[in-house]
């Protein structure tokens, strides 16, 4: 067996992270008798080590290092000495590991009792990332970096949403987000379940999420992510440890983690519940399944900012994430997230619902229609990107599945702008930019199905279908076109060929439901 200083110092004097022995410790009334035992147990130790090292051989010169910055560190206290000692050590320890790992450790633990959290942050983390085989020290960094975090009560009661509009710098609308949480029967346990909801409609890039957690912790247990481009993936849960699929991938990824960590996906609900001060420097630990990776992320509580938003104003903590996003969580009890920015993008929060609504179907009233979508189904209105009293309404479904939307036009302008006289030729072109813009189209039936049929409102409609090919994937699409006196809609939509059954009657009952004002 071979044996260290360190060793021998542990033996002798016990760990060196442990605060040095009571005879060691400085006393404002010394007493001599006090003072003879020091001196007895001192020698008692010297001799110890003196015959310890004749047996192991002498200290090399960076342990002898390791040894001042220790005794800066511990008994001088002047710390920024002991950490240029500490970092001499790990420069010159290339084949001293176990030196090197603790010179490393101490040198975090050093930058912690300066106030320096970043440093000591970085200096945990080379520990856990440098030295793998020194078990001892990147536990010690590991539980450094693994500090468990103050979490609030939660804050949205039996569950709420909160719906959020993401638009550019210049103010024009980019896409919709939408964060649900509700209390949920898991394996027949009560849990909580996150869902998030994104469309990006300037590229049509859609995202569904989901993460179930437990009731009481809410750690994760198990997750799913989905995204129109870069794909599907799940993850499940147990105490240390993520397993990853990403769908199409030949094996999972296990991911291995200390302390309490949370998935992606729930973090905007985490947020909620941070016990939040101005000038507070902490990190969130994270499993992000779509990158099947681990990430510690550090944040900081940069300040107070009053925010307006449709919901109304509300004064919040400005949290600043170190991947450059900032949110902006509400100081009461609801703990809101008003908004956040990052990327490029500004979101606020529009609408807010509780979870008694949860199962009752949603009411659209727009200025030019109005419509019923079944319950979980989200509707979101922007302005015409193209023309001037024109505006659509993008309609979300559940699973995040459907490109629905609903146009509507003053008749007049709708005639001026882009020379629609019925609601057949609107059809038409529709079905004319599906063989434009999709591969391997099909019109369903005649262009326009039930041409200027007349409706009970004394309106007049027209209809389509067309099927055609997204990669190996068919797709559906439908469309009608209502005409009324002074105002008109076109309602489209595109699904999986797949999903047709399962979604014929929610859309069905949607497309009946317009009603023109």
């Amino acid at each position: 067996m071979n044996f260290s200083l360190q060793d021998c110092q542990s033996m002798c004097f016990g760990s060196s992270t442990d605060p040095l022995p009571i005879a060691f410790k400085e006393s404002k009334r010394p007493q001599r008798s006090h003072h003879r035992k020091c001196a007895v147990r001192i020698v008692v130790i010297l001799v110890a080590c003196m015959n310890f090292l004749s047996l192991t051989g002498a200290a090399t010169p960076v342990q002898n290092e390791l040894e001042n910055g220790i005794y800066l560190q511990e008994t001088v206290g002047d710390l920024p000495k002991a950490i240029d000692a500490f970092k001499k050590v790990v420069s010159e320890s290339d084949d001293a590991l176990a030196v090197a790992a603790e010179a490393q450790f101490r040198i975090g633990d050093c930058y912690a009792r300066l106030g320096k959290d970043d440093k000591s942050t970085a200096a945990w983390e080379a520990v856990v990332s440098d030295y793998l085989g020194q078990t001892k020290w990147v536990k010690l960094a590991k539980s450094k970096l693994n500090s468990e975090l103050k979490l609030l009560p939660f804050p949205w009661g039996a569950g709420d949403e909160l719906q959020f509009k993401i638009t550019l710098p210049n103010g024009m609308d980019a896409g919709y987000q939408v964060w649900r949480i509700g209390s949920v029967k898991h394996k027949d346990v009560q849990a909580w379940k996150c869902t998030t909801q994104q469309t990006i409609t300037i590229n049509n890039q859609q995202n569904k999420s989901h993460v179930i957690a437990d009731q009481q912790t809410f750690a994760p247990i198990e997750s799913s992510w989905r995204h129109t481009i870069l794909g599907t993936a799940n993850a499940t849960f147990k105490t240390g440890e993520a397993v990853v699929t990403m769908v199409g991938k030949d094996a999972p990824k296990k991911l291995k983690y200390d302390g309490l960590t949370f998935d992606n996906e729930q973090a905007a609900e985490v947020f909620r519940c941070l016990d939040m001060k101005v000038g507070q420097k902490d990190k969130i630990n994270l499993v992000t399944s779509i990158g099947m990776t681990f990430i510690p992320l550090p944040f900081e509580v940069t300040g107070m900012k009053t925010v307006k938003c449709a919901v109304g104003e509300f004064e919040c903590f400005v949290l600043e994430l170190s991947i450059g996003q900032t949110f902006y969580v509400a100081n009461n009890p609801s703990r809101y997230i008003v908004g956040f920015d990052g990327g490029g993008i500004e979101a606020r929060l529009v609408k807010v619902i509780t979870a008694d609504q949860f199962e009752k179907p949603v009411q659209v009233d727009t200025d030019g229609f109005d419509l019923t979508l079944p319950a979980g189904w989200h509707a979101f209105s922007q302005p015409s990107p193209k023309h001037k009293d024109q505006y659509r309404v993008r309609l979300v479904d559940p699973d995040n599945s459907v490109d629905a939307w609903v146009e509507f036009s003053p008749i007049a302008a709708l005639k001026k702008n882009q020379k629609y006289e019925s609601p057949q030729q609107w059809v038409e072109k529709k079905l004319d930019d599906a063989k434009e813009h999709h591969k391997d189209v099909t019109i369903g039936g005649d262009q326009a199905q039930a041409a200027d049929s007349k409706q009970d409102s004394g309106a007049t409609a027209a209809e389509g279908t067309f099927e055609y090919k997204d990669g190996d994937r068919g797709k559906v699409g439908k469309l009608k076109s209502i005409f009324g006196k002074d105002v008109a809609v076109c309602f489209s939509l595109t699904h999986p060929k797949e999903d047709a059954k399962k979604l014929s009657t929610e859309l069905d009952s949607i497309m009946s439901s317009i009603k023109l004002k």
